[in-house]
């Protein structure tokens, strides 16, 4: 997710039954204000799946906000966002930024932009082999082309591995035991020429400004 995207969040977007969580605005800081912004394009409006960790942290912070709510009492604002202040207040973007790298200095590892998880993601998922169809719907690109144009060049030596597994599914000697072996070949994504490669700006955003805190 985009640093924007996690601070959007809000709990009615997750469904704990089906282990889903929605992605459909940011919260950014531009201008001196601080406001609501639906995501990027209409893909990026989209539903992941979560797995195991991710729920269980988010379980534990629901139960943090709990007990934020009770401690503040009356001067509680409850604004459905899911990372806020003791007070209820959604997370100013920049919070976010400065918790994430004090973390990293905390664990001793280089720090990174907050986006540079995102791309690490993408990238060792592609290097796993994963579709990249799949991993761009994930990310929220407008099209797969965006993923491959923005990824491919960090893979060296993809060329190489998809030339030895077909020679190998192809032209492999049998072994002794005649083994049959089943080559597998992924179907193959068209791309029109016509498709607009390029992510569409914000369509729509909140007038109100939002009350965010450090």
């Amino acid at each position: 997710l985009r640093r924007g995207e996690v601070a959007g969040l809000k709990w009615h977007d997750i469904n704990f039954e089906t282990n889903k969580l929605a992605v459909s605005r940011c919260l950014l800081y531009a201008g001196g204000k601080v406001y609501y912004e639906t995501t990027k394009t209409s893909n990026a409006d989209r539903t992941n799946s979560r797995n195991p960790a991710c729920l269980e942290a988010l379980h534990q912070m629901k139960a943090i906000q709990e007990a934020d709510a009770q401690a503040a009492g009356d001067t509680w604002i409850d604004t459905g966002a899911i990372f806020t202040t003791p007070q209820g207040e959604p997370l100013h973007p920049d919070f976010i930024t400065r918790q994430f790298r004090r973390d990293t200095e905390r664990a001793g590892v280089r720090y990174i932009r907050f986006d540079g998880l995102r791309h690490t993601f993408a990238t060792i998922a592609l290097a796993l082999g994963k579709n990249p169809k799949a991993v761009s719907e994930v990310l929220g690109h407008g099209n797969v082309t965006i993923t491959l144009r923005l990824y491919s060049q960090y893979l060296p030596g993809i060329h190489d591995s998809i030339m030895d597994a077909i020679q190998n599914g192809l032209f492999e000697t049998p072994s002794d035991q005649d083994v049959i072996r089943t080559v597998t070949i992924p179907p193959t994504t068209i791309h029109s020429p016509d498709v607009e490669t390029r992510e569409s700006p914000a369509v729509a955003r909140d007038s109100e400004e939002i009350r965010v805190g450090f």
